[in-house]
């Protein structure tokens, strides 16, 4: 029997496009709330004090038009409106020094990591419409090697669905991984489309694992780095993309080697 993944992605591909954008400018993202940071009391232990929230979809500030972001805060949504020259988002390096790599960025829900190249500053948002079955997956997992007791051959088949009714163009869909060992560095697969028109599905499969060194051994775990989140970026002149997914949202886990 096909797992639900695997039916989820079946469904979404019998569907007919569901989300209209018209002939406005789309942002397409997961919004989060985000607020500027404050520091009071002793330097050597000061208290965080968070300013008043506002809304971002993928890394671009949303100015509500007509919209309510909160009523959407966590799930992949089009927002249409337009782009806008600011205010730009508040980033803090946090209270206290600490170490950390270039691309996180601390925020008021904890760290975020900045995968993605911010397609705007901020954007205008007059309408918000919830996105479903625009991005599914599977994990693939490779046949056993005698002796090998992880499947670091495993793959992610990820299928992007045009639920628009606009051609999507210049599209990039990366499959991250973070690395299975202290201070973990970040590597990604990438995969491309040029076209992808309404109702159209795109299935690209990565790797779920890349090597950190040129003969890793297959139980190490500090010598590999396992699949985490997709990003997909592009979109067209008037489609902005800068969606990110963790797999947990789409129901898939690959642990690092030696922890399953």
């Amino acid at each position: 029997m096909p797992s639900i993944t695997a039916l989820t992605a079946w469904i979404a591909l019998l569907a007919p496009p569901t989300v209209p954008l018209g002939d406005q400018p789309a942002l397409i993202g997961v919004i989060t709330e985000q607020a500027p940071l404050g520091c009071e009391g002793d330097l050597n232990a000061p208290k965080e004090v968070w300013g008043p929230p506002y809304y971002e979809a993928g890394f671009v500030r949303l100015v509500p038009a007509g919209a309510d972001p909160a009523d959407h805060a966590g799930h992949p949504v089009a927002v249409l409106g337009g782009p806008l020259p600011g205010p730009a988002p508040d980033r803090s390096q946090g209270c206290q020094p600490m170490q950390m790599r270039s691309d996180w960025i601390y925020s008021k829900n904890g760290m975020r990591v900045a995968r993605t190249t911010p397609p705007h500053v901020a954007f205008r948002a007059a309408a918000i419409r919830r996105l479903q079955g625009l991005v599914t997956a599977e994990h693939i997992r490779a046949a056993r090697v005698r002796g090998d007791a992880e499947h670091i051959g495993d793959s992610v088949a990820i299928t992007v669905r045009n639920v628009f009714d606009r051609p999507l163009e210049d599209l990039t869909l990366k499959l991250h991984h973070e690395g299975c060992y202290g201070k973990p560095g970040a590597t990604a697969a990438t995969a491309r489309r040029a076209l992808l028109k309404p109702g159209e599905t795109w299935t690209a499969t990565l790797p779920a694992y890349e090597a950190r060194t040129r003969k890793p051994h297959p139980a190490r775990r500090g010598e590999w780095h396992a699949a985490r989140a997709i990003t997909l970026v592009g979109g067209g002149a008037r489609t902005a993309f800068d969606l990110e997914l963790p797999l947990s949202a789409l129901a898939i886990e690959v642990p690092c080697p030696g922890r399953r």
